[in-house]
């Protein structure tokens, strides 16, 4: 990858960042506040971050070339290799291993495919419990019938039964900012 696309792609890290940074400062007053709503809706926010974070570092191109993508077959080919060698390349710089927090798409996953999740509980009609606060262990409902509850104990959100832990996630989204803007500010020297 040239200086010029490392450096945007880096300069879109720090912003992803930052944008996680806002969201825990905004989920931690929603925590102290003890406002369930709030906290999922900012979890939510927060998870928005990471996920795009983690589409940087780990690209997904679809199997079938998006229609917005003006390109033909062929080069809808060369343009998957290269997002996926730029990932890499990006998760070389940043020192960014795939037993990172940030590879995990569970979550992200029952998040963006919110409404098909929904729609496959409901439709083998399976009991919904929602915007659920406490420890996990406590809950006196299965597992798999959690749409969304968050434990403020240990800051892990779960939806529909994959959970994600933030101080893991907020670890890492830290670290790995700090690397870019490191390499940002390096660079301008």
């Amino acid at each position: 990858m040239d200086n010029r696309t490392l450096e945007i792609y880096l300069r879109e890290v720090v912003h992803q960042v930052e944008g996680a940074v806002v969201a825990s400062g905004l989920l931690k007053q929603a925590l102290e506040a003890k406002d369930i709503g709030t906290t999922l809706g900012f979890s939510q926010n927060f998870m928005a971050t990471a996920a795009s974070l983690s589409k940087l570092l780990w690209t997904n191109p679809s199997p079938v070339k998006p229609v917005w993508l003006d390109i033909d077959d062929e080069d809808y080919e060369a343009y998957c290799k290269h997002a996926a060698t730029r990932s890499k390349s990006l998760r070389k710089v940043l020192k960014v291993t795939d037993s990172s927090p940030l590879k995990s798409r569970k979550v992200r996953n029952s998040l963006e495919h919110f409404d098909e999740r929904l729609d496959a509980h409901t439709f083998a009609g399976k009991p919904i419990v929602d915007r659920n606060w406490g420890p996990l262990h406590m809950m006196p409902f299965k597992r798999e019938d959690i749409l969304r509850h968050f434990d403020p104990q240990t800051l892990t959100l779960t939806v529909l039964s994959e959970s994600v832990s933030f101080p893991d996630l907020i670890a890492e989204m830290s670290r790995v900012g700090a690397r870019a803007q490191t390499l940002l500010n390096n660079d301008r020297r």
